[in-house]
C-alpha cells in the first residue's frame, strides 16, 4: 500500500470517529457547530457569494454539465476520427 492510500484511510477513519463523537450529543453540535464553527463559515460564504444574484451551486452545476458535454463531444470526435482512419 502506498503512503497516500494509508493517509487517506487515516483521515477517513478520523472523520468517521469525529462525526460519531458529535452525533452522540446534540449539545455538542449546538455548542461547537451551530454557535461556533458555522458562524464563521456562513460569514465567509456570504462574503463570497453575497454579491451574486444567483446561487454559486447552480453555477457549479452548469459548469460541470458543460464540461461533461464538451468531454463527451471530444471523445466522440476522437473515436470517429480513429474509426475513419481504420475503415476507409
Amino acid at each position: 500500500m502506498g503512503r497516500y492510500f494509508k493517509l487517506k484511510w487515516v483521515f477517513t477513519i478520523a472523520a468517521v470517529l469525529f462525526t460519531f463523537y458529535f452525533v452522540a450529543s446534540s449539545a455538542r453540535v449546538e455548542r461547537y457547530y451551530s454557535n461556533g464553527f458555522y458562524q464563521y463559515i456562513s460569514k465567509g460564504v456570504r462574503l463570497v457569494a453575497g454579491p451574486f444574484p444567483f446561487s454559486i451551486g447552480d453555477l457549479l452545476y452548469i459548469t460541470l454539465i458543460i464540461l461533461l458535454i464538451r468531454d463527451r463531444w471530444r471523445h466522440d470526435m476522437q473515436a470517429k476520427r480513429q474509426s475513419q482512419r481504420h475503415h476507409p
